[in-house]
């Protein structure tokens, strides 16, 4: 049996990035702690609940049924958490050793990465930026678990929820012969 005084936030946060990542080193890593101290917290967690929880597999820690059925509920406490308890911090980029994680197109990448990356230089040192490549219907669900912070490029079809804002234009030129055989008059001179 379980005794709620047992459970932290701590262990909870620990079920959480195993649940999303499945990898006790990666978890570890986003949690900013050592391998065998996450796995202590996986043991603890185990322990509490009388079960494995996550189980080793050619696919990394797969979550037993068990771990299914809790992780609606505890997710919801760290939701709640977040959103409800937890102090707000001020953002300060002058000191932030954040790592931000960005989603870009290829005009993105082109275009938004190298000056944000000088513009972080001067005024935010400690800030690293991660790029990911865009992969069609995951950006949205990368983007409401949080593993992309940021997506820059043209996304017309984003859901209600997502906030969105313009911050640059860009425009496209063709170039072809002038007696092209197929284009002739079409495009615009």
């Amino acid at each position: 049996m379980t005794r709620t005084s047992d459970l932290d936030l701590g262990l909870i946060s620990v079920f959480e990035a195993l649940l999303k990542l499945r990898n006790v080193s990666r978890a570890a890593d986003e949690l900013g702690v050592s391998q065998p101290a996450l796995s202590q917290s996986l043991s603890k967690l185990r322990r509490l609940f009388d079960d494995q929880l996550f189980v080793r597999t050619s696919e990394g820690m797969t979550p037993t049924p068990s771990a299914i059925a809790l992780a609606v509920p505890l997710l919801e406490i760290v939701r709640i958490y977040r959103e409800k308890i937890q102090p707000r911090r001020v953002f300060d980029p002058n000191v932030s050793d954040r790592t931000f994680s960005i989603a870009a197109s290829d005009i993105g990448e082109l275009i938004f990465i190298p000056e944000l990356m000088k513009t972080l230089v001067s005024k935010a040192p400690g800030i690293q930026l991660r790029t990911n490549q865009l992969e069609g219907g995951s950006l949205l669900d990368s983007l409401q678990s949080g593993d992309v912070d940021i997506a820059v490029g043209g996304f017309p079809r984003l859901e209600a929820g997502i906030h969105e804002r313009s911050i640059y234009t860009e425009h496209y030129v063709c170039v072809v012969r002038e007696d092209h055989p197929t284009i002739q008059e079409q495009l615009t001179k």
